[in-house]
C-alpha cells in the first residue's frame, strides 16, 4: 500500500519530538512492507498567516499519489 506520513514543519527550528514520530511512523510502515513518502510542509506560527496555512495544507491534493495519508499534528 502507498502511504503518505504528512506533518508540519517549522522552518530553521530543530528537530523536536513530532519530527522523530514521523520519522519513526515512516520507518515502522516501510518495514511492515509499505511504500512510504514523507511529507513536511513549511508552517510558521504567527497568527495573521495561518489561515492561509491552513487552507493551502487543505488544498494540496494527495488523491493519485497514495492509498492512504497519515496527518500528523
Amino acid at each position: 500500500m502507498k502511504v503518505i506520513v504528512a506533518s508540519t514543519d517549522v522552518p530553521f527550528v530543530g528537530q523536536g519530538g513530532t519530527t522523530a514520530i514521523v520519522d519513526w511512523l515512516g520507518l515502522e510502515l516501510t518495514r511492515a512492507g509499505h511504500e512510504v513518502d514523507t511529507l513536511r510542509f513549511p508552517f510558521v506560527s504567527e497568527t495573521t498567516a495561518m489561515h492561509d496555512q491552513a487552507l493551502a495544507l487543505r488544498l494540496f491534493n494527495v488523491h493519485d499519489t497514495a492509498d492512504r495519508v497519515i496527518c500528523i499534528r
